[in-house]
Parts: structure tokens; C-alpha cells; sequence
């Protein structure tokens, strides 16, 4: 064996291990992201947005917490609302969720499709009841792109946004969006996601700073801007920050590929081929950088 093929073995053989090392400091830092009793909720757009998305902190959170799935819309964009619904229970159920923490909203104001309007005050007040409901103390959904940039995931995050303005004591989380290129190198964005999450802020203040309650109480009337009617029409949209403009709070790194192809596949009337292959490059089967919003700037 050549000098340089030797060198390359050291190098493959570093990088793993760093990795597994990370990630080792990782779940102990994703320990504090509730305390034991704290009961958390999955605000999603459509039945198949908890496989594609949030299936590594899903799996980590469900071992350990009360977790819960609230889903805007039965996805009946096609035609397929009640099959769908029924796919996201078995998908749940296979993350650890039980079919009596799954609610899936069939509201006329609140339908699935690129063109459909959703409120934000909607939004918020379906949230608002939800947690009260069942006592939610931790909220995780979209960022204000969505991952894919389709309008319902940007409503769902525009409404999480303002339910956390009105609700400071409630912590909610956006999962990141982030660019193209980093989206679909599957399972490669595993060390480039922990090397950047390392380097940007010590773990020890990471964690301490996402535990930190927000004293903010100022309460918003309903006309707050946040609360007004959104239009997410493409020119509207947020745009897309830089994906290291701010660093996670948290990160989830799962490196179980077949839980992500099995939660899928629940979805059978979904799991055409270019969602075979969403599932096969894409970074989110793998890692789940979760950001807290500030409900100061919401």
C-alpha cells in the first residue's frame, strides 16, 4: 500500500471517529432539551411532513417524552385526505407516537395545496388550543421557509411564530432550512452538520441558553401584524436565510436510514419515485437542527 492510500485510510478512519464522538456529545446535549415530564408536539402541514423532515428528533424525543403530532391538513390535495390520515397514524406509531396523540385537522379554512390561504391567526389559535389541551410545554415545526419553500409549511411556521408571541411560557423550536446543495448529500451532511454545530458555540452555553426561559410577557393584541392574514404567494415569501446565519439550538443525528424508508412507506399512496429518492439523498433523514424562536422578534 502506497503512502497516499495509507494516508487516506488515517483520514476516513479520523473523520469517523470524530464523528461518532460528536455525535456521542450531541445526545448528551439533546438530554436537556425538556425536562422528563415536559410534553412535546410536532406541528406539521400535511401526513408525510413528520417522515420526511422530522423523523431523527421525532425518534429521539419519543423515547423518553410524551410526544405528540399536529397535523394542519389531511392532505386531501389530491383527493386522498382520509387515506392519508390513516397513513400518518401508522407512520406515528412507528416513531413511538400512539394513535391517541395524533389530531388531524380537516378545517375548511385550512386545506392542502400551493394556493391555498392559510391565516396565521388561524393558525396560532388552532396551536394555542391544542397545547392548552393537552398541556404542551415544548412546540417543534417548520422554519419560515418550510425545508421545500411550499406555502403551508411557511403558514404553519408564520402561525408557530405567533403563537409564540403570544405564549413566551411555551418554548417552540423551527427546524432549519438550509441550501440546496447541503439538502440532497443524505447521510455526508452527518459530520458537516456536527463540525458546524461545534464550531459556531461551546455545547455546555448551547445548552444552557436553549434551557433559559423567556421572561418576555408582554402580551400582543390580535392585531399585531403577525396575526393579520397572511398571503404566502411565492413573491411574499420569507426569504431563505443562510443556513449558518444563526447556529441550532439543538441538533438530532440519526444514522438509522431504515427507520426514515420505513416511517415512508407507511405512506403508500405518497411514496412515488421522487419521494423514494427525497427519502434516499436527502439531509433530513439524517440530521434535525432545531433553532429556538426568540418570541421577542416573532
Amino acid at each position: 500500500m502506497v503512502a497516499w492510500e495509507i494516508g487516506v485510510v488515517f483520514a476516513v478512519a479520523w473523520i469517523v471517529w470524530l464523528t461518532r464522538s460528536l455525535q456521542q456529545q450531541c445526545c448528551r446535549i439533546n438530554q436537556r432539551f425538556a425536562e422528563p415530564n415536559d410534553k412535546i408536539v410536532f406541528v406539521i402541514s400535511h401526513p408525510d411532513d413528520e417522515a420526511m423532515f422530522f423523523v431523527p428528533s421525532i425518534s429521539a424525543l419519543a423515547q423518553k417524552h410524551s410526544c405528540f403530532l399536529l397535523c394542519l391538513s389531511h392532505g386531501d390535495y389530491e383527493g386522498l385526505g382520509q387515506i392519508r390520515a390513516r397513513e400518518l397514524v401508522k407512520s406515528a406509531a412507528l416513531l413511538g407516537i400512539p394513535s391517541e396523540r395524533v389530531k388531524v385537522l380537516d378545517h375548511p379554512q385550512l386545506q392542502d395545496g400551493p394556493k391555498q390561504i392559510w391565516e396565521t391567526q388561524l393558525v396560532a389559535e388552532v396551536i394555542e388550543g391544542f397545547v392548552k389541551e393537552h398541556h404542551i410545554a415544548k412546540v417543534i415545526s417548520f422554519d419560515n421557509y418550510g425545508i421545500s419553500g411550499h406555502p403551508n409549511h411557511i403558514a404553519t411556521s408564520l402561525g408557530v411564530r405567533a403563537f409564540a408571541q403570544l405564549s413566551p411560557h411555551v418554548q417552540c423550536y423551527e427546524l432549519m432550512s438550509c441550501s440546496l446543495l447541503r439538502k440532497y448529500i443524505s447521510i455526508l451532511d452527518i459530520p458537516l452538520s456536527l463540525a458546524s454545530f461545534f464550531s459556531t458555540r461551546q455545547p455546555s452555553t448551547i445548552a444552557s441558553d436553549s434551557l433559559q426561559p423567556n421572561n418576555n410577557d408582554n402580551r400582543h393584541s390580535t392585531n399585531h401584524p403577525q396575526l393579520r392574514s397572511r398571503h404566502t404567494r411565492r413573491e411574499e415569501r420569507p426569504h431563505l436565510q443562510h443556513p449558518f446565519s444563526k447556529p441550532p439550538s439543538f441538533l438530532f443525528v440519526s444514522t438509522a436510514f431504515h427507520l426514515s424508508h420505513r416511517v415512508m412507506l407507511e405512506h403508500a399512496s405518497q411514496f412515488v419515485w421522487y419521494r423514494r429518492l427525497f427519502v434516499w439523498f436527502s439531509r433530513y433523514a439524517f440530521v434535525n437542527p432545531l433553532r429556538l424562536i426568540d418570541s421577542s422578534r416573532s
